[in-house]
């Protein structure tokens, strides 16, 4: 069985405004880092094996804290980059939730069905008798 903890980047200063994509240089606000130092201690109680990230700033900024907390290396890889929007980039937005929607089974037409905030987690199991959806859009608690 394999699990995938798939963690959002946290807040950034765009959110909201406009669908920033693959836009460079669009970075976390310390609300975001907060949510990701957050999330951080809530996976340092699973057996996470390895961290890979896309290499925009905000989700390298994210994949540093958790890295930082437990320990472990960062692959940043091209194939994790956020979908390329092309001419849509810093226009206005609702996000794109393809991977949870797929193991759900959902067919894209359902893509507001799901909220998946910013520094959530969502968590699947790959199992002998298929996947397994186990968390959806876990907030991080924040004081």
């Amino acid at each position: 069985m394999g699990v995938f903890h798939f963690l959002r980047h946290g807040e950034h200063g765009l959110l909201g405004k406009v669908l920033a994509g693959r836009m460079p240089g669009v970075g976390m606000t310390e609300r975001g880092r907060a949510e990701i130092a957050s999330q951080a201690e809530r996976l340092a109680r699973e057996k996470i094996a390895a961290i890979y990230a896309s290499p925009l700033q905000r989700t390298r900024e994210s994949a540093e804290i958790v890295s930082a907390r437990l320990g472990l290396p960062i692959e940043f890889r091209d194939d994790l980059l956020e979908l390329d929007f092309g001419e849509w980039t810093g226009a206005t937005f609702d996000s794109i939730r393809a991977v949870l929607r797929f193991a759900l089974g959902m067919p894209l037409d359902f893509y507001n069905r799901i909220e998946i905030g910013q520094g959530s987690i969502s968590t699947i199991q790959m199992q002998p008798s298929g996947i397994r959806v186990t968390t959806l859009g876990e907030r991080p608690r924040l004081p």
